[in-house]
């Protein structure tokens, strides 16, 4: 433990002390250390000793829909678990500021993070909003015409967002829409994604359009006249992507002697010094093998376990 630059401990505030791993006890044997630690509700507060894992937590911050009724409910198709992959982003930038202060000579630091908040300031919107008019965002399904999902003639579905008037100009001329429609909105604002009573009227005409044209020939098409517009893609097909294999998403590693890929840090930090040139290409294949330098000394998860807990003077499992 004395060798360690940081030290990140998940467990409710209490149970910590128990098991001699609180901030007190790891200082008393790091007195430089980085301390992490990740809590379920947080330090204090009424909430803070209780019990959870991370669908206890999302619960508790407003953040799951539920579909079902009687014998079963749960949460909504294509719920994820929220606070527990933000909290440790939230942590992970609170160690780095951490470390930052540390080699600016200002001695060990204390990071904390609940997992309860992190979960709250993921939905920043719904809670501002909530907080200064008193109502939620409005839905994504709520918004207009020019600002939606719609199905191609080949079953799949686009999202097409030409909600700036040169995108919605050059929409509409590409798709062959109507002039009326094309001179409609009210700009004032720098956007309009077209609300309002017309709205229904709009999207028949913008549906009746799209589904003459397969999901490529969509995107093709407007993606020439630079109007923002995508596939609706599985996550296996967007991590299967030419995107994804240009920009090193999917990270190749081996655990226990097994060949897997897996999803890289979307973040790269790159020395100049490490640089052969500073063009894009040079720049894009940087970023492309960052995942290089990321590998862990650690064989397996838990491989320096005994050691740690002979440290605290913790008895070995």
């Amino acid at each position: 433990m004395g060798w360690a630059d940081v030290v990140i401990v998940g467990n409710r505030p209490a149970r910590a002390a128990e098991l001699g791993i609180d901030y007190q006890s790891v200082l008393s044997i790091n007195d430089n250390v980085v301390y992490c630690q990740i809590t379920g509700y947080g330090l204090g507060g009424p909430w803070s000793q209780l019990g959870a894992h991370g669908l206890n937590i999302d619960a508790m911050a407003g953040s799951i829909q539920v579909e079902g009724r009687g014998e079963r409910v749960d949460p909504v198709v294509g719920f994820r678990t929220v606070g527990t992959n933000t909290a440790g982003m939230s942590a992970a930038s609170g160690i780095f500021a951490a470390l930052y202060r540390r080699e600016r000579g200002l001695g060990s630091q204390f990071v904390h993070v609940s997992v309860w908040e992190a979960a709250v300031s993921w939905m920043w919107r719904d809670a501002l909003s909530l907080s200064l008019v008193g109502t939620g965002m409005p839905e994504h399904r709520d918004a207009g015409p020019r600002n939606g999902v719609y199905e191609t003639a080949d079953g799949r579905h686009v999202v097409v967002c030409p909600i700036e008037r040169h995108f919605w100009e050059r929409f509409c001329d590409a798709l062959g829409l109507p002039a009326e429609m094309r001179d409609r909105g009210d700009w004032s604002s720098g956007t309009c994604d077209g609300r309002g009573p017309r709205a229904p009227e709009e999207r028949a005409v913008i549906r009746e359009r799209i589904l003459e044209m397969t999901s490529d020939e969509v995107v093709t098409l407007l993606s020439r006249v630079d109007v923002p517009a995508s596939p609706l893609l599985t996550v296996g097909e967007a991590c299967a992507s030419d995107q994804a294999a240009s920009s090193g998403t999917m990270m190749p590693m081996s655990y226990r002697g097994e060949r897997l890929s897996v999803p890289s840090v979307p973040v790269s930090v790159i020395s100049r010094s490490d640089l052969p040139s500073l063009d894009l290409e040079s720049l894009a294949a940087a970023h492309r093998e960052r995942a290089v330098g990321l590998r862990s000394p650690a064989e397996w998860i838990g491989q320096h376990g005994d050691e740690v807990r002979d440290d605290l003077k913790i008895e070995r499992p």
